[in-house]
């Protein structure tokens, strides 16, 4: 059974309206508290612009896309810096940490976390069964292909699959030329 089973919510801190930067806020929340018990502030850095009158401005920014791994213990947030950023929950469920970066350019406007099936299939254990009965002739790269390692056990992968644009998903206020409107698809090997 996975870690946020016992969170209620991995949200983006917005209600603090005292704060410059509520937007770019992660908070770990559980169902037993009001307030989160975990927060980092400027999770995806601080953007720097010039102004004419005032020199280089620098501003946080804001979480544009927020998912969590259902029953798990990963979540990955999304923002205009470059970066799909995974994080990891700590085992007491306290804080959590970095875990890998993934390059995405652009606005990332949504973020979806897949695990496949970490059981074997009927279909995996039938192969795996026939290979070792020397019917079909599967070599150890054929089971790596399939998913499986010589022990016939799934790889524990993380799929991240991210929606990126030029633009933000709500609004035109900023646009990046250079991005694309695409997907960004990746495969994150688990322990």
């Amino acid at each position: 059974m996975g870690v946020l089973r016992h969170l209620s919510y991995l949200v983006i801190y917005t209600t603090d309206f005292e704060l410059v930067d509520a937007l770019s806020t992660i908070c770990l929340w559980t169902i037993t508290k009001k307030k989160p018990i975990f927060r980092l502030d400027l999770a995806h850095g601080i953007n720097e612009h010039a102004s004419e009158t005032e020199g280089i401005i620098g501003t946080p920014r804001w979480i544009t896309a927020l998912s969590c791994l259902p029953y798990g213990d990963v979540f990955g947030s999304g923002s205009w810096d470059g970066e799909i950023r995974l994080w990891k929950i700590d085992e007491r469920l306290r804080s959590f940490s970095p875990l890998t970066t993934i390059s995405a350019p652009g606005f990332v406007n949504s973020i979806q976390l897949v695990a496949p099936s970490l059981r074997p299939t009927k279909e995996s254990q039938q192969s795996a069964v026939s290979a070792q009965a020397g019917k079909g002739r599967k070599t150890d790269s054929d089971a790596e292909a399939a998913g499986l390692s010589s022990t016939t056990s799934p790889r524990k992968n993380l799929l991240v699959v991210a929606a990126t644009s030029k633009e933000p998903r709500l609004g035109r206020w900023m646009r990046f030329k250079e991005a694309k409107d695409g997907a960004v698809v990746a495969v994150i090997p688990m322990q």
